[in-house]
């Protein structure tokens, strides 16, 4: 076996062929040069695509917490409304029960909720919304101190509630048509 590969390990394994020498008339501190050129500006395209999509991700994560105010603010006013809608719709033989259910917690937790969406609506800058929000809250909040104590004789004009919440509706749908 040893007679096999004696000669095999004697032959010189054939050398690896050289670069050719054509370096574009380069030394190499220019070539170097060079190179750091293209570097910087591989980095620099990087770094502007970077920019870019950090950008753009903190223009749509701008955009869903805008959608979320307005949709807590939407959800706000309807809740009260429709509270006060439905005091108004009942019998009046009943409404006493129906003040009692709210004034166990519904209520403020409605009320607490439409101060928490204009401050944010007002935040976010949707001042036309927090505008047409605010005397419409307030009338509610005034006819529901009223018909606290009397819950009985106290007249409430769903019509006129109706009404009253159409424009200030309209205003989400506008700022809700806005966001792009």
């Amino acid at each position: 076996m040893r007679e096999i590969l004696l000669p095999l390990m004697a032959a010189a394994p054939e050398p690896c062929p050289t670069a050719p020498a054509d370096n574009w008339g380069l030394t190499g501190p220019q070539a170097t040069v060079i190179a750091a050129l293209i570097a910087v500006v591989a980095a620099g395209i990087a770094f502007a695509g970077v920019v870019k999509t950090t950008g753009s991700a903190r223009r749509e994560t701008r955009r869903k917490e805008r959608i979320d105010v307005l949709e807590s603010g939407l959800r706000a006013v309807q809740d009260l409304a429709r509270a006060m809608i439905r005091f108004g719709e009942t019998e009046p033989q009943h409404r006493a029960e129906y003040v009692r259910i709210l004034n166990a917690g519904p209520m403020d937790e409605y009320l607490t909720a439409i101060a928490m969406a204009t401050a944010r609506l007002l935040l976010y800058g949707f001042t036309d919304i927090a505008n047409r929000t605010a005397p419409f809250v307030l009338r509610l909040r005034n006819l529901w101190e009223q018909a606290r104590p009397n819950p009985t004789t106290t007249m409430v004009d769903t019509e006129q509630i109706e009404a009253d919440v159409k424009p200030v509706l309209e205003a989400f749908v506008s700022a809700f048509g806005g966001l792009k």
